[in-house]
């Protein structure tokens, strides 16, 4: 099992994979993350909150399961981690993981970004945590992910909702934020009409 899930995070280390993931454990509050690739050294997560190398935590990742790891490396915002061993399912989450980075970099067209539009309404409300809300303008939208201009910086892994569609901050920019969606938007209601 160990040499299945080794060679399923090295195939996948040539794409990138997106997806919103919650982090919990007795000692730590929840916190929000967004991966950023499975590899041979584990799956990496951009975050605002970066816990501490040897952490062991459980991670719930949007569309893949529910999994116990150990923090094996940090870097600023960012951090890297391992499944812990002896789990049935950790080859399994790691096929998906594998499947969904394909299928993500299947959505890309020939210029390397997936299919964004700009409303015809680009301000939308954006919803933090302690129930601030920022005025935000969405710069564009794909099916899985939004960039917004605002006002205020918004940490990377908190989770916001922009109108009503729930979302994860992925990074930030000046002025303004990339957040992924919990659960993509519908293909069909991508156009200039859409309203979050």
């Amino acid at each position: 099992m160990k040499a299945s899930l080794a060679h399923a995070r090295k195939q996948s280390s040539r794409h990138a994979v997106i997806l919103p993931s919650l982090f919990w454990s007795r000692t730590r509050p929840d916190f929000y993350a967004v991966t950023c690739r499975l590899g041979a050294d584990g799956i990496r997560f951009r975050s605002a909150i970066i816990p501490n190398p040897g952490e062991h935590l459980t991670c719930s990742i949007g569309l893949v399961g529910t999994l116990e790891v150990r923090v094996a490396h940090t870097a600023e915002r960012a951090f890297t981690v391992k499944p812990a061993p002896g789990r049935q399912h950790n080859t399994a989450i790691a096929r998906t993981l594998v499947e969904l980075a394909g299928r993500q970099s299947r959505r890309l067209d020939r210029h390397g970004t997936s299919p964004r539009i700009v409303p015809r309404r680009t301000e939308v409300a954006v919803a933090l945590a302690d129930g601030t809300v920022l005025k935000g303008r969405l710069a564009e939208v794909s099916i899985a992910r939004a960039d917004v201009y605002l006002a205020a910086p918004v940490a990377v892994g908190a989770k916001v909702r922009l109108g009503a569609t729930e979302a994860v901050v992925a990074h930030s920019f000046r002025n303004g934020i990339g957040a992924y969606f919990l659960s993509p938007l519908d293909p069909d209601l991508l156009d200039e009409g859409l309203v979050l």
